[in-house]
């Protein structure tokens, strides 16, 4: 019988908290309906032009890793040239320092005919070393041009990561 009224009691708590509660919580007026419209209307409009930026960032990110690839193959393209370069002017450095000692222990026939052939050498070795020159040149500019498109790759990049970092977490 006991455990009957400890139970009425609860149960009539239970009713009178209840009305209590609804009496003190008021139904939502326009105004509040209002506020909470142009609050959603605030987000979406914080989203589409997080979504913008993101879609732009991204464009500029494809467009710089385009470059950068681009870059990238030029510059190989200068180093495959370089190194067959490098070994035809040693080669030609080469013939020439033993066509020097050859010419100095010569016959003085074959000295004459030799002396003739030494300018197409010297001209050949010039025409190497300024081809060496120009292509260490076009490397140093690719290179400086690569770090470049490399570095506005890696802003973007990190604009993106904050852009994301910006957004909430779902």
């Amino acid at each position: 019988m006991r455990l009957l009224q400890t139970g009425a009691v609860l149960a009539l708590m239970a009713g009178l908290t209840a009305f209590v509660s609804a009496q003190v919580a008021k139904p939502a007026t326009m105004d509040d309906l209002l506020n909470e419209v142009k609050g959603l209307r605030a987000d979406m409009a914080r989203s589409s032009s997080a979504m913008v930026q993101a879609q732009m960032i991204v464009a500029r990110l494809q467009v710089e890793e385009q470059r950068i690839n681009r870059l990238s193959k030029q510059l190989l393209d200068v180093r495959a040239l370089t190194a067959p370069l490098a070994e035809r002017t040693k080669s030609v450095e080469w013939t020439l320092a033993h066509f020097v000692d050859d010419l100095q222990t010569a016959d003085p026939e074959l000295r004459k005919q030799m002396e003739l052939q030494r300018p197409e050498f010297d001209r050949e070795l010039e025409t190497l070393r300024h081809r060496q020159q120009e292509l260490k040149a076009r490397e140093t500019e690719l290179t400086q041009q690569y770090d470049a498109e490399q570095g506005r790759w890696n802003d973007f990049n990190s604009r993106l990561d904050a852009l994301e970092r910006s957004l909430p977490v779902r």
